[in-house]
């Protein structure tokens, strides 16, 4: 005998899409133990598998999107298991890579339904004696028909004791109450740190996430190293390499820098790239940076051309960072520029591998590379 699991609840069009959606039709009592996750948080359309990449290097533990019947809904959850360091709405809405692409944090579910009336009755359950709960569910329009199914006055939008979250993801509605001190209510975007809009600030989270995301660190030997910034304005990679303890930086750019409050270890070179890499050749210095980044808004080939001019001047064990960015208005001219590139670094490299930095924009790829005796040995970050 076939039992079918699934019941069309919810059908319709968008655009010239189809639309459903569905409901595990067990009875609640009947569904097998499954573990329950950490924290549910609700990503924008596009960037679900960078940020599965993100969290799981940046924090370690379990985390992947769900799987959801509802169609009709285009945003993603992410579900981020208990050993995740990762731990509560506290640490998410700390770093600025994650506000900046999330919008909201489900927490402290505790329970499974499998319909949206079951998930209704489970809160009236749950709920303690007295209490007046704001509804926070995904998808949202279902605030409204699991309010529909609790008793008159039990939900108040403004007025209310506890925060009762439902999630439906998978096919079954993880759901919790809480205290609202235990939760954040609201879209994550709307945050100052999802609303950052310093230019220098978003230029020097794409480096660090790069940094770490590789495994590099200045450590003590800092304050003798050499930098060079080609592409600096405004300055948010200086700025980066010169709280990391880097002791010079020659940033280099026709643009403004910003070099203020950095002990004069910042030095603005108001000139083309090319230009400062042939003034140190020509002063004779060979193997003086000890890093080389690069946010220059070049295409793959100039950029790596400009790599290649400065390959004197790079220490054998120097890092390097490079942005390739994207002019081309056809996608085809784009990824022909950046495969042409990533193969030109293959074939100085031991091995090539391509992944996606959150900071990064769809419109760029970042090259890592470290410098050694043996040629370059690049990983490329996406």
């Amino acid at each position: 005998m076939v039992v079918s699991r699934w019941q069309l609840v919810e059908a319709g069009t968008r655009g010239k899409m189809q639309m459903f959606a569905l409901e595990d039709s067990w009875p609640s009592r009947d569904v097998p133990f499954i573990e329950l996750p950490k924290l549910v948080l609700q990503c924008q359309v596009g960037y679900e598998e960078r940020l599965v990449e993100y969290i799981s290097n940046e924090y370690g533990g379990g985390c992947r999107t769900s799987w959801t019947p509802l169609c009709a809904v285009g945003e993603r959850m992410l579900l981020i298991d208990k050993d995740s360091r990762l731990r509560d709405w506290q640490s998410v809405l700390s770093d600025v890579n994650l506000c900046h692409v999330l919008k909201r944090i489900y927490t402290n579910l505790t329970e499974v339904a499998t319909s949206v009336k079951g998930a209704a009755e489970s809160l009236r359950k749950m709920a303690p004696d007295g209490c007046v709960l704001r509804l926070q569910t995904f998808p949202s329009r279902y605030q409204k028909t699991i309010a529909d199914y609790l008793p008159e006055g039990m939900c108040h939008p403004r007025e209310y004791t506890h925060v009762a979250q439902v999630v439906y993801v998978d096919g079954l509605y993880l759901l919790g109450i809480a205290e609202p001190e235990q939760c954040y209510i609201g879209n994550i975007v709307e945050t100052s740190n999802g609303r950052l809009t310093d230019s220098v600030c978003k230029a020097e989270y794409k480096l660090a996430e790069a940094f770490r995301r590789f495994g590099y660190d200045v450590a003590d030997e800092g304050k003798q190293m050499v930098a060079m910034d080609v592409g600096a304005s405004p300055g948010g990679w200086s700025r980066y390499l010169y709280n990391k303890g880097v002791g010079r930086i020659i940033a280099v750019d026709k643009g403004e820098v910003d070099c203020s409050e950095t002990d004069g270890k910042i030095e603005h070179w108001d000139m083309l790239g090319q230009e400062a890499i042939e003034r140190l050749l020509d002063e004779g210095h060979k193997d003086l940076l000890d890093v080389y980044v690069c946010d220059a808004n070049l295409p793959p080939p100039e950029s790596l051309a400009m790599l290649r001019q400065a390959t004197d001047l790079i220490k054998p064990g120097a890092y390097v960072v490079v942005t390739f960015k994207n002019p081309y208005k056809r996608k085809k001219d784009w990824y022909e520029a950046k495969e042409l590139s990533f193969a030109d670094f293959s074939s100085m490299c031991n091995s090539t591998t391509e992944v996606h930095l959150l900071a990064n924009t769809p419109n760029e790829t970042t090259v890592v590379t470290f410098l050694n005796s043996e040629g370059l040995c690049c990983r490329v970050a996406a």
